[in-house]
């Protein structure tokens, strides 16, 4: 029989405590019980194992988010949860894992098939030494790979040919577009120099040098165009020939990030949506560095759990920096919002083309309402802080 098991309420509480204290790492917590005074209380004086810790957070993680959920109603009940402004920002959180365990796919294959070759040269040394029929003694442990190893690899190389794929499509996509776009600009600018040609004598049966030179141009960029929608079929193109996507196999999830002014580290992008009393309403995880694509979705559960477990609050506007400012995230569904346009407040928005973020960077303009709202919550926060 096996040992006895930790109770429920003693994982979850250790969990809970570690992560408010920023201990996040299942083998800190495990240590955290033998030497950290807190901690031994809290387990009662047990110490569960980092992977005890760890299968319970991934068997109940969605048991655990919902536990977030109470703690925002008995927050709401408290009167806290201010929702009139809530903002929505990111950070990014380094994982368990060093990025030197960044492979690429070639790297990937040359450690599976040195795996599949030790494993032979090893096979062939048991059997001339214990014989065929027996099976030999074991791997020294500084030896031995680790039972999941090999399936890590084979999942991490899976990704990256994944991520290949995806580039070489998006690269056909964008050459088809650029195709389209070329063959009909050559059928347009001939049907102007056959249309300039109407009225003329009927025997000049030839353009002019200059009108067949324009044609021949247009010819040249349909067949440079239908060139590189081939080589992007083929895997070829910019995004497939540049892009080195590697996978780690400590921390398969992680990925690398840049952080400005910091460089790179091997991690997620963490995000946070919190209310103007700094109550954190909605939490969120990502593998993306950037955060343009993510603020739909973190609006989304913003308003799902304001709805859910704070009764009778409605958010008011929420506040986003420029790094979401993309059309997406300004006419999505949901509540007003006010999204930086620009980086620096003293310097014109690139609003480009886009009807959205001009009419942002119209309503966040100098002496604005709007922006002096902004300004105000901003330095509310900062006060706070």
């Amino acid at each position: 029989m096996g040992r006895e098991a930790f109770d429920p309420g003693l994982l979850t509480a250790l969990l809970i405590y570690g992560y408010c204290q920023g201990v996040r790492s299942s083998r800190q917590i495990e240590r955290a019980c033998v030497t950290d005074v807190a901690f031994r209380v809290i387990a009662a004086q047990q110490q569960p194992d980092h992977t005890t810790v760890a299968r319970f957070r991934q068997r109940h993680a969605a048991a655990l988010a919902d536990l977030f959920g109470q703690v925002l109603a008995m927050c709401g009940r408290a009167g806290l949860g201010r929702v009139g402004i809530v903002a929505i920002d990111g950070t990014k959180i380094a994982g368990q894992a060093s990025p030197r365990k960044n492979y690429t796919g070639n790297t990937l294959r040359r450690l599976a098939a040195d795996i599949i070759d030790d494993a032979a040269a090893i096979d062939a040394a048991e059997d001339a030494e214990f014989g065929s029929d027996r099976s030999g003694d074991e791997l020294p442990q500084d030896l031995r790979p680790g039972p999941d190893r090999a399936a890590r690899i084979r999942h991490a190389l899976a990704e990256v040919e994944a991520e290949k794929a995806a580039a070489a499509a998006e690269d056909t996509a964008v050459a088809e577009r650029k195709l389209a776009r070329a063959r009909k600009a050559a059928a347009r600018e001939r049907d102007v120099q056959l249309r300039r040609r109407e009225g003329r004598r009927p025997r000049v049966d030839r353009m002019r040098l200059d009108e067949q030179v324009k044609v021949a141009a247009r010819r040249r960029q349909v067949a440079a165009t239908e060139q590189e929608l081939a080589q992007a079929k083929d895997g070829q193109g910019r995004r497939a020939r540049t892009a080195r996507p590697v996978r780690n196999i400590s921390d398969p999830d992680s990925h690398v990030m840049f952080v400005r002014g910091k460089g790179y580290l091997q991690g997620y992008n963490g995000q946070l949506a919190v209310s103007d009393d700094h109550l954190i309403v909605a939490t969120g995880i990502s593998t993306d560095s950037n955060d343009m694509l993510l603020f739909p979705g973190m609006l989304d559960q913003t308003v799902a759990n304001v709805t859910a477990h704070l009764d009778g609050a409605e958010i008011g506007v929420v506040l986003a920096d420029a790094g979401y400012c993309t059309h997406e995230a300004l006419t999505c569904p949901g509540p007003d919002r006010l999204i930086a346009t620009g980086r620096q407040p003293d310097q014109p928005a690139q609003t480009g083309k886009d009807p959205a973020i001009a009419a942002m960077a119209r309503r966040l303009a100098e002496s604005s309402p709007d922006r002096a709202t902004a300004q105000a919550a901003a330095s509310h926060r900062r006060t706070r802080d």
